[in-house]
């Protein structure tokens, strides 16, 4: 009870996605979209749509941090029918830790150049277009009115009609298990585990390192906690050669969805090819059932990354680094370290970070009076829900509940 207690912040978002059943209706449509940026600019590229009764993407809060793409259907006037605002992904914030001792070692912000993403919106006969705008970044929210592309319903019937042939050439064969089913996806989260760099050969290890990383992950109190509220896929995937790119010792391989060390010259940072990933996931599992999305790399080196479709590889502390992103891309918690580029301009949206430092802080029920706030560091056993300050990037004036978690330093509790 005590975990499920101080937990709350956290197990909100779950709760958030189950209350979007009630959004689910047959004519939604899921896009997936690429993006890459070059000498002209920012251009987006249809990959992917399909229909169904699954639910509509969540929407952020305007006020979210970090720069956004909106998301806008119209009818035939013009007239906003739906709109979701989703994290503009050529915006990546990267991190990574010390094995040793599981504190951030390197965190900034990097212009990504390319990379997929997916959205779902209604599409009932009254939807005439959906267009994508920029939105400012955290120092206030605004939209341009000028989108940065649009598509109208002929040309996205089109991309249904391709996507559906598609899918029956894809390249890439895959297949998806379902590990852990408890009901349907459109009030389940969906966690996907797919693995890259593993040979058809080595189907047999690849399904005994997934199990490994499952079992791992289904220990951890939260999600023990919370396991009927999760589906859990494996998705199979033969790659032409096993293991991983590492460019810093001159070794290359040719992958399902090109795994990679040295990303962004950071020897720890794992990346992959998000457009493959969503792709080959996609081909086997409906939009409502890939909402969270791992990468397991065939490689015993230490790293990973968040993002989109978070990566880690098989090595025994990267559990823990994908546990974090995980944080981040499941339940939209914030970093609660301080090393990074400080941003006080506005209210956190993330639950488990805030400016205020007082009694009226936004986790303010689990605090005992008992508790001094703000909440010095050092005094009370770990755990205990205070206000501390030092987080989200700023040593000073942003606040966390509790001394150290493993939104602040791997291998610590959730709280």
């Amino acid at each position: 009870m005590k975990i499920l207690k101080i937990s709350m912040l956290v197990l909100a978002a779950l709760a958030g996605q189950a209350s979007l059943a009630s959004l689910a209706q047959a004519e939604n449509i899921s896009l997936r979209l690429s993006y890459s940026e070059g000498k002209s600019g920012l251009t987006f590229s249809p990959i992917h749509a399909e229909v169904g009764d699954f639910a509509v993407s969540p929407s952020l809060p305007e006020h979210a941090n970090g720069q956004h793409w909106r998301v806008v259907a119209r009818d035939s006037k013009g007239n906003v029918v739906h709109e979701t605002l989703i994290n503009n992904g050529s915006q990546f914030q990267i991190e990574t830790f010390d094995p040793k001792n599981g504190q951030i070692a390197h965190a900034e912000t990097v212009r990504k150049t390319e990379g997929a993403f997916e959205v779902s919106l209604p599409f009932s006969s009254n939807i005439a277009s959906v267009e994508v705008l920029p939105t400012v970044t955290s120092k206030g929210f605004a939209s341009s009115n000028t989108a940065l592309v649009k598509y109208d319903r002929n040309a996205l019937q089109s991309l249904l009609s391709r996507s559906r042939a598609s899918l029956a050439t894809l390249a890439t064969k895959a297949t998806a298990t379902t590990i852990i089913n408890n009901g349907p996806s459109s009030n389940h989260m969906d966690y996907v585990f797919v693995g890259d760099g593993y040979t058809a050969a080595e189907m047999d290890k690849w399904h005994a390192d997934a199990k490994k990383v499952i079992d791992g992950f289904m220990a951890d109190p939260l999600f023990a906690a919370n396991r009927s509220s999760m589906n859990v896929h494996r998705v199979d995937v033969a790659s032409n050669q096993s293991g991983v790119d590492e460019p810093d010792k001159g070794i290359y391989k040719d992958t399902a969805m090109d795994g990679n060390f040295n990303c962004y010259n950071i020897d720890r940072l794992l990346c992959v090819n998000e457009t493959k990933v969503r792709n080959i996931v996609g081909s086997v599992l409906a939009a409502d059932a890939r909402d969270v999305i791992i990468v397991i790399s065939n490689s015993t080196r230490y790293g990973g990354s968040g993002g989109g479709v978070a990566t880690l590889s098989m090595h025994a502390q990267s559990t823990e680094i994908a546990l974090h992103e995980i944080g981040h891309t499941a339940f939209k918690l914030a970093d609660e370290y301080d090393y990074g580029t400080c941003d006080l301009s506005s209210e956190p949206s993330e639950g488990d970070v805030s400016k205020n430092g007082t009694r009226s802080v936004k986790w303010n029920s689990y605090i005992a009076a008992s508790t001094a706030v703000p909440t010095a560091a050092g005094n009370y056993p770990n755990g205990t829900v205070g206000a501390f300050q030092g987080a989200q990037y700023c040593t000073s004036g942003k606040y966390r509940p509790t001394e150290n978690s493993r939104m602040r330093t791997l291998g610590y509790p959730w709280h």
